[in-house]
């Protein structure tokens, strides 16, 4: 059992205490936060990583239970979900412990937007860049048939170099038709979620609220209006209907109109005369927004994969998730499996494919992790003024090599423009010749060798078990007492489980003592 102490409330982990994953330890440096229902750790993985571990508070009476589980069931159904998303954190492990539930996610750096927005003025760029990455975040998660339902400064990332990670997916709620792989909790009606200043007016409406992909688009327009006014709009006002919410937001004279427009369409109170969709949004929002260096995705799985399959390709996009032109860099890999088709690019979109050699891969049976690097040139406009700085963006790979099947080779083939071993057999006395087989693959090979019944030939040993790199002699007899004949050609098999069969065979050829004689003179 960890060691705890108590603080407020709880009794929370100590630093270098670990916690057993299912296949990695953590090991706690610090508390990063905490809430009501959970606490967050900072912490380092086995694999030497920095990780968010967010701890569920235990029940505290067993009618707690299933509500519980429920929070930490959806978390980790949408987290494994949106993890190779650039825009939202990394998933690395689901498990329960010690009557606690634990999620394990990428740590992510930096400061929340509400401390951010808490601390000085924006600059009206990245509030625009901010913006758009956000209804890029949202149109994935909504293209999931999931809501965020908690959408707020709070839950949102600013990394050191200005990205945005969208955070805390505890009160997401699933509105598709209930797929099966979905978990029941998720597709229950649940009690509201939500922080005020960011709730829709709806939820004051006849009880029958359900939230949809226009609570987050109000949620986003309160977060945009937050951005500027540096507080969101009050819940009072948003409950009453009022179209004047936005009007402290009109008044500002430092505010493009546009932008103002975005804002009071998401926070319409009629929720019909919302953006549809977050791609709609997106669409409107958009024109006005300087250049984002964007890519599809920050993880590309390559499976499982047989060095006899030869190498694999995927792609991803490059792409200007704003406006203004084209970017200009190029992408290259920081592992030895991985390489990069055309890796220059130039324009505002581009496909780029990876390819992985499972051969170039030394580790077996094991999750081989490879990074690809993505470079984007500095960007300046027409009054060479820096629009975009140089930046790089980097791609997690992953593959699993099986050991490659067992593969048996003849040590010595047979030689002389023979098709098989000659067996020199006379009457009377047992006459023999041995030859050897590697097993030149990864597995080790059970090797049954046969030959044709009635051959009058005995083979030994007819059962081996070779082990990878290995060699084993294979020797046939021809006992004195056979009835065998001059230049018969008997087939020999040597048979591997889980490989291909080698076929080669023995010919035979009488001798006898006097044969004996004239091959010592010869020599």
């Amino acid at each position: 059992m960890a060691r705890r102490k108590r603080c407020d409330d709880r009794m929370l982990l100590v630093a270098g205490e670990t916690v057993q994953g299912r296949a990695n330890q953590y090991t706690i440096e610090s508390v990063v936060g905490s809430g009501s229902y959970a606490t967050v750790y900072a912490c380092k993985d086995s694999l030497g990583r920095k990780v968010a571990l967010k701890e569920f508070v235990p029940a505290s009476h067993p009618r707690e239970a299933p509500l519980l589980r429920s929070l930490y069931e959806r978390e980790r159904y949408v987290l494994s979900l949106v993890s190779i998303h650039p825009l939202m954190p990394g998933f690395y492990d689901g498990f329960e412990t010690d009557n606690h539930f634990y999620l394990a996610q990428e740590f992510i750096e930096g400061k929340s937007l509400e401390e951010v927005i808490s601390g000085t003025r924006l600059n009206n760029d990245w509030m625009l860049r901010w913006a758009a990455s956000l209804c890029y975040a949202l149109s994935y998660i909504h293209g999931l048939q999931i809501v965020h339902h908690d959408l707020k400064p709070a839950n949102i990332r600013i990394r050191p170099n200005g990205r945005l990670a969208l955070l805390d997916f505890g009160a997401a709620r699933y509105f598709g038709k209930g797929d099966s792989f979905v978990p029941e909790s998720f597709t229950e009606d649940d009690e509201l979620y939500g922080t005020e200043g960011y709730l829709p007016p709806e939820v004051e409406g006849d009880g029958n609220f359900s939230a949809d992909v226009r609570t987050d688009i109000f949620a986003l327009g309160c977060i945009l209006y937050e951005m500027v006014t540096g507080e969101p709009p009050e819940q009072k006002k948003i409950n009453e209907r009022t179209s004047f919410i936005t009007t402290p937001l009109m008044s500002r004279k430092d505010v493009n109109l546009d932008y103002v427009k975005l804002v009071t369409t998401a926070l319409s109170f009629n929720t019909e005369y919302r953006y549809a969709s977050t791609q709609v949004f997106l669409d409107a929002l958009k024109p006005i927004t300087p250049p984002l260096f964007m890519i599809s995705t920050k993880q590309l799985a390559f499976g499982k994969r047989d060095i006899s399959e030869g190498p694999v390709k995927r792609k991803f996009t490059i792409f200007n998730g704003g406006s203004g032109g084209e970017f200009t860099g190029d992408v290259k890999s920081l592992s030895n499996w991985l390489s990069v088709e055309m890796p220059a690019f130039r324009g505002s979109k581009r496909d780029m494919v990876i390819v992985a050699d499972p051969s170039k891969v030394k580790e077996r049976n094991q999750l081989v992790r490879g990074t690809i690097e993505v470079w984007a040139a500095e960007k300046r406009d027409a009054d060479n003024k820096t629009v975009n700085k140089s930046e790089k963006l980097y791609i997690d790979c992953t593959i699993i090599v099986p050991p490659s099947p067992a593969r048996l080779v003849l040590a010595q083939p047979p030689t002389d423009g023979e098709p098989g071993y000659i067996l020199r057999f006379r009457k009377g006395a047992d006459s023999a010749v041995a030859f050897a087989v590697n097993n030149t693959g990864e597995s080790t090979a059970e090797i049954r060798v046969s030959l044709p019944d009635g051959s009058g030939l005995t083979v030994a040993p007819d059962f081996v078990s070779l082990p990878a790199g290995a060699s084993a002699q294979i020797t046939v007899t021809a006992p004195g007492t056979a009835d065998l004949k001059q230049d018969s050609v008997i087939p020999v098999k040597l048979v591997p489980t889980g490989g291909q069969t080698v076929e080669t065979s023995v010919i035979l050829r009488a001798t006898s003592i006097v044969d004996g004689f004239r091959g010592l003179f010869k020599r």
